[in-house]
């Protein structure tokens, strides 16, 4: 079989050909129907040869992968890898035949690390080297043995600067010698069409060692017009309010030089702000993104964009998320008066959201029945409360919070004998908080028993000593 197909190769591993054999039915036992059977092909000869039977699988294993008489070199040498292992080489023979050691070998240490077969672990021995390669101590090598000439590259701390701001690869930067901020900014692949190239930011932090409640020095920088193979249109800017003028000693780009651990910043042209749109949704014709088209633009101008509200709106539940915070909007007031303060300017980056009108309302907390309640005009707190068949013992009746359908929420107050609840609206939640444990609190009904007592017990005691 092993002629048929085409010999063994160079990798094979003769001594051990393993054979998975599938028993004869008169062979098996219970639980035993393969076995696993091992040849050695060199032992095998025409008069003695191992036949085979129907359904052998047979598998000539390879040689092993690891190599004996062998050292390993690395590091800053001209030639790093593995070399044979003569007889009576030593660290000084290797470097050698590595071709010597590059420019940049820290000759003061290599580590040759020994392999104990003991119990495989490495003894690390220190050797020192001259200009020359020539070593001390320069000891004998043996099988696997692992040397390493470091570099002074390496083992030099690296300076970094820091870019942020409108380019177009933000990101800490190598410090070299003689980089200047516009070198900084061609790595950082230059600007973005947003950049203020006429204001730059240098900041350098000051010495710590050096007592002051100043700890960086910020120096202004700009770019020349040329100082970059693509300018960004400083001459096409029409915006009246941005200043293009260059700040009093501000220092050019390509002058100035940098330090390890500036932080450079590219500011934002003031014409040029965020580009995001404004997201609206919810119950409007024209659901969508909507880009501003004024500084000036409010929230009734973007609602009008989008179609207005639809029939199903909840004019009272519209809400605004800026800054992954959400706010609840005043709309009817907004769309009485456009010019008052319920109408807010929008940003860029807004999210307006118009609910569907909901005429339910629903009762939470520490109730008899967390449920939910049809809204009727002119129903107080304490009629939904009693729907929900009243408050538990455990619930605190004066400190009920009723959240709006735009997310705005209100609190009960209570001055001594008096109750003042929010109003409720389509779509409100009205959740009722259990006592805390700590609250364990003032309470004015046992106040005001308690006083009453004292005053009962001093009129009789006044009554008392009038009569004496």
């Amino acid at each position: 079989m092993v002629e048929f197909s085409g010999g063994l190769t160079a990798s094979a591993f003769p001594e051990k050909v393993q054979i998975d054999r599938i028993l004869p039915p008169d062979q098996r036992t219970p639980g035993r129907d393969r076995i696993l059977v091992d040849v050695d092909l060199g032992s095998l000869t025409v008069s003695e040869p191992f036949p085979l039977m129907d359904g052998d699988r047979v598998f000539v294993e390879s040689v092993l992968d690891e190599r004996v008489s062998r050292v390993s070199l690395d590091g800053q040498v001209q030639r790093p890898g593995d070399y044979q292992l003569l007889s009576g080489m030593t660290l000084e023979d290797l470097i050698s035949r590595g071709g010597g050691l590059r420019q940049d070998a820290y000759e003061n240490v290599v580590h040759l690390l020994t392999l104990q077969l003991s119990d495989s672990s490495y003894v690390l021995t220190q050797v020192s080297l001259d200009a020359e390669g020539r070593a001390s101590p320069n000891p004998l090598l043996h099988d696997f043995d692992r040397i390493t000439v470091f570099g002074n590259s390496s083992l030099t701390a690296k300076g970094s600067v820091f870019l942020a701001g409108e380019v177009k690869e933000p990101s800490t930067y190598q410090f070299y010698e003689g980089m200047t901020v516009r070198d900084l900014v061609l790595l950082g692949e230059g600007f973005t069409a947003s950049a203020d190239p006429l204001h730059v930011e240098v900041v350098r932090r000051r010495d710590e060692g050096v007592l002051s409640d100043d700890i960086s020095d910020v120096m202004e920088i700009y770019f020349e017009p040329g100082s970059l193979p693509v300018e960004v249109g400083i001459s096409t800017i029409d915006d009246p309010v941005t200043s293009l003028s260059i700040d009093s000693g501000a220092t050019p780009a390509s002058d100035f030089k940098l330090q390890s651990s500036d932080r450079v910043f590219v500011r934002r042209l003031q014409n040029r702000r965020s580009t995001q749109d404004i997201s609206v949704a919810g119950e409007v014709v024209r659901p969508g993104a909507y880009s501003r088209i004024s500084r000036s633009e409010k929230i009734v101008d973007i609602l009008g964009r989008a179609g207005g509200l639809t029939g199903q709106a909840d004019i009272r539940g519209v809400q605004l998320t800026r800054e992954d915070l959400t706010l609840g909007l005043d709309l009817p007031s907004a769309m009485q008066n456009p010019g008052g303060p319920d109408n807010l300017g929008v940003l860029s980056g807004d999210s307006i959201f118009v609910p569907t009108y909901n005429p339910i309302v629903t009762i939470r907390g520490a109730v008899e029945f967390e449920s939910r309640a049809r809204w009727v005009q002119g129903m107080t707190m304490q009629h939904y409360l009693d729907q929900a068949g009243g408050v538990r013992e455990n619930g605190d009746r004066s400190r009920s919070v009723v959240t709006y359908s735009n997310n705005e929420r209100q609190r009960t107050s209570k001055f001594l004998f008096f109750t003042s609840d929010p109003d409720i609206t389509p779509g409100s939640t009205i959740t009722v908080p259990e006592k805390s444990q700590a609250d364990g609190g003032f309470n004015v009904d046992q106040w005001l028993t308690r006083v009453m007592s004292m005053a009962t017990v001093l009129v009789a005691v006044a009554s008392m000593t009038g009569g004496v």
